[in-house]
């Protein structure tokens, strides 16, 4: 891409991340019935810096189909991130991948304790589903988004990709154990994510089912780029702990198929993405922009 695209890009990508984390923080902060010590880690979870890409899917999908961004917009958005939120405070737990540092901070379990993050966890995954069912006015429109979130990031979905992660620990994964891992962990909430823009943004059942399937594709080459990452990158520019992968011994890209081969994955999954986007002209440039830069990605 060229500089002045990317730079426009990142200000839109800029722009969705404001607008989501000042309405976070607004449905929060008006949250008095929440026992103060748990609002305290649900914000913390909640709040800490990230780059709310599946928050600037749904926004920038919603723009592609009905040519800007509505409130029901912002407000998948911020479901899409209180669920997020919520499966990386599970997922940072001792009994799980056990790290210490998340977007530069320390984890919730690190900095409240454990019983307090699964907690927050917790909350965060009903506040996602309260948030559709209380703001979005439309009901039926409302039932599908609740029904999109529920399906990709439930038991056969982000939970089971998360199953899988951990029963593969030490056992030599292959590649096939590898793309169902991160097809389930990470790419679904990006289909997710993709679907529930164009539900907000009116587009017809076609332009859903062809947005789910740019997320996986999306979602699986920037879990590719990550895992490539964490091999080459510090904690400082990832904002993570780096390495944990290959000591812990999880199912990754590298690991199954080896760093070159991982990159021609990439490269071939943005490519699938990049060919569903085309079917809607240049409307659809700052997505394939998006798509560019998650496979590009630096951190």
């Amino acid at each position: 891409m060229k500089a002045n695209t990317d730079q426009q890009l990142q200000k839109q990508l800029d722009a969705a991340a404001k607008i989501v984390n000042r309405r976070i923080s607004e449905y929060l902060e008006n949250r008095d019935d929440i026992h103060p010590k748990l609002k305290e880690a649900v914000v913390y979870a909640a709040s800490s810096p990230g780059k709310r890409l599946r928050a600037a899917v749904i926004q920038m999908v919603c723009r592609l189909f009905s040519g800007s961004i509505n409130q029901d917009a912002v407000t998948a958005a911020c479901s899409v991130e209180m669920m997020h939120a919520y499966s990386l405070v599970h997922d940072d737990l001792p009994c799980m991948d056990d790290d210490e540092l998340r977007r530069g901070q320390p984890t919730v379990h690190i900095k409240f304790g454990e019983a307090a993050a699964v907690l927050a966890g917790d909350a965060l995954q009903s506040l996602a589903f309260e948030i559709l069912a209380k703001e979005i006015k439309d009901s039926k429109k409302a039932v599908k988004l609740i029904g999109i979130l529920s399906g990709f990031s439930g038991a056969g979905g982000m939970i089971s990709g998360q199953a899988a992660d951990m029963e593969a620990e030490n056992t030599r994964a292959g590649i096939e154990e590898v793309e169902y891992i991160h097809n389930h962990k990470t790419a679904m909430m990006f289909a997710a994510s993709a679907a529930m823009g164009a539900v907000c943004g009116e587009g017809k059942s076609e332009d859903i089912h062809n947005m789910m399937q740019w997320g996986i594709y999306a979602g699986l080459c920037f879990q590719v780029a990550d895992d490539l990452l964490d091999e080459s990158s510090t904690p400082a520019e990832l904002g993570k702990s780096i390495g944990k992968d290959a000591k812990q011994g999880k199912a990754t890209y590298p690991s199954a198929s080896g760093k070159e081969k991982s990159e021609e994955r990439a490269k071939a999954l943005a490519c699938k993405a990049i060919e569903i986007l085309e079917i809607y002209g240049q409307k659809s440039d700052n997505m394939i922009g998006l798509t560019q830069l998650l496979y590009d990605r630096k951190k």
